[in-house]
């Protein structure tokens, strides 16, 4: 039969090749058959309890891509977007919503259901005074006048009467001063001085539609228009309060 029978208790049961169910007599140190033929209803024991759940088996490797599908339909054609145009004339024609810049004026025109109208004037603001030019050197000097003429003698004292002959009379007194003369004519002018150098060029009014981060400039993104002050970008049309 060929079964072990080391270690084994009362009662264990082993099936035969041929189908004959053996019972371990331990009391007896032998086999005994207990059923010649395999009968399950028989000898079915109690059911045991569940056994632990086993590990979970390893992901399996990523399958293949999947064929790209099928490119879908071409989308409409978007709105129009607004234009942008100049020039020195007013504006005309064009579509709803575009906008004009007319570089002699420098007014933002934008066309509303056809029809122009100035919503902005972006002109830069005045440049500082330039410095003051250097003095000019001085003219030369005049010519001297001519002298005047020498003013006419005084009339003489008149004689003084001839005195007793004895202690020797005083002097006469000096005769009145002659009146003065005339003033002499003045010099010509002397030539202008040359002219100074010209004072330095005022700074640059600002620069439209520059998004350089300079103060002053002017930038235009999807139809809004912002102004560089005081380090930051403000919107100036359309107004935010209005």
């Amino acid at each position: 039969m060929g079964f072990p029978t080391i270690g084994l208790s009362e009662g264990y049961i082993r099936t035969h090749a041929d189908g004959r169910r053996w019972q371990w007599r331990a009391t007896k140190n032998v086999w005994q058959i207990k059923k010649a033929v395999f009968d399950d209803a028989a000898f079915k024991g109690e059911v045991g309890a569940v056994g632990a759940t086993g590990a979970t088996g390893s992901t399996g490797s990523t399958g293949s891509t999947g064929a790209v599908g099928a490119t879908g339909a071409t989308g409409a054609v978007g709105t129009a977007g607004a234009t942008w145009s100049s020039g020195t004339a007013n504006p005309t024609g064009g579509s709803s919503g575009d906008f004009y810049f007319e570089t002699d004026t420098d007014k933002v025109w934008k066309n509303a259901s056809g029809t122009w109208s100035v919503v902005s004037d972006v002109t830069g603001a005045t440049g500082s005074t330039g410095s003051t030019g250097a003095t000019g050197s001085t003219g030369a000097v005049g010519a001297n006048g001519s002298n005047g003429t020498n003013g006419t003698n005084g009339d003489d004292g008149a004689t003084g009467a001839t005195g007793a002959v004895g202690a020797t009379g005083s002097t006469g007194a000096v005769g009145a001063t002659g009146s003065a003369g005339s003033n002499g004519t003045n010099g010509s002018t002397g030539s202008t001085g040359a002219t100074g150098s010209a004072g330095s060029t005022g700074a640059s009014g600002a620069v439209f539609f520059n998004n350089t981060a300079e103060e002053g400039h002017y930038y235009q993104s999807g139809g809004i228009i912002y102004m560089r002050a005081n380090s930051a970008w403000k919107q100036i049309y359309p107004s935010v309060y209005s």
